[in-house]
């Protein structure tokens, strides 16, 4: 059979590592490639599950469900961090981390009840487009999160 729709975007650290900042900046940049890739694709994610691998080879596997579904930068980011929370227990360095977005459905239409949990996710969403449209117009390396940086 055909394996289900999913969107994966990974990252392998040059240096192994197991410096926060540079992993949660990490995580942040393919927090932003699966949520453009679902966007691009009128998209959104049930489920964020993250894999995390260590030098020594050992594979943590954890995922979380999004309820609403999501394409939201930061509403995955959320969920991703979560997520990132649940497998990263050991002090072993890591060698590479791949997110996964699968679940796919089509993005809620009904919206948020409460005015002021609606308004935080218009603006985000009103936010993720308008840098969707930067970066398809002069790249994607045009804006960057300042958690990013030090990924």
């Amino acid at each position: 059979g055909q394996a289900p729709p999913r969107v994966v975007a990974g990252r392998e650290f040059g240096d192994d590592t197991n410096h926060r900042p540079q992993v949660a900046g990490s995580l942040y940049r393919l927090v932003e490639q699966a949520g453009r890739q679902l966007r691009r694709q009128s998209l959104a994610a049930r489920r964020i599950g993250l894999v995390l691998e260590h030098t020594d080879g050992v594979r943590r596997v954890r995922q979380t469900s999004a309820r609403p579904a999501t394409a939201n930068d930061f509403s995955l980011f959320t969920h991703a961090r979560r997520v990132l929370a649940l497998a990263w227990t050991r002090r072993v360095r890591l060698r590479r981390m791949t997110l996964v977005c699968d679940r796919l459905t089509y993005p809620p239409a009904q919206r948020l009840l409460f005015e002021s949990e609606r308004c935080i996710a218009e603006k985000h969403d009103r936010l993720v487009t308008a840098m969707d449209r930067i970066r398809d117009r002069f790249g994607s390396d045009a804006l960057a999160m300042g958690r990013t940086l030090a990924a």
